[in-house]
């Protein structure tokens, strides 16, 4: 219930929900509701690679994959992703546990390729 004088009344919550549910969720709302970052941030900010343009080089190589497959560096993340990097003499697997904070991935091992 708004205050009087406010001039105006806002539609009850289900509205939103129930259209919504028919149209999908407006991209401007999905950042927030479903938190999600690009694949070459991530890897930087997470610490995986130092610098944000040698993970776009890296993506854009093909020696990053995505949930197992090839993706661009605009690709988003989410939690639950995995994330395969192949360095030179090693392939890496990791998955995303957070978006923020300290705990971010965690490394599930060393790949035999």
């Amino acid at each position: 219930m708004q205050p009087e004088g406010w001039g105006f009344e806002s539609p009850p919550l289900h509205q939103f929900y129930e259209r919504w549910s028919r149209e999908g969720i407006p991209s401007r709302l999905s950042n927030i509701l479903y938190y999600v970052m690009r694949l070459d941030k991530f890897l930087k900010e997470s610490g995986i690679i130092k610098r944000r343009t040698m993970a776009q080089e890296l993506i854009e190589k093909g020696l990053i994959l995505l949930n197992g497959r090839e993706t661009k560096p605009s690709a988003r993340v989410k939690v639950g992703d995995e994330i395969k990097v192949y360095l030179p003499g090693r392939a890496l697997l990791f998955r995303v546990m957070a978006l923020r904070g300290k705990d971010r991935v965690v490394f599930l091992g060393e790949l035999g390729e």
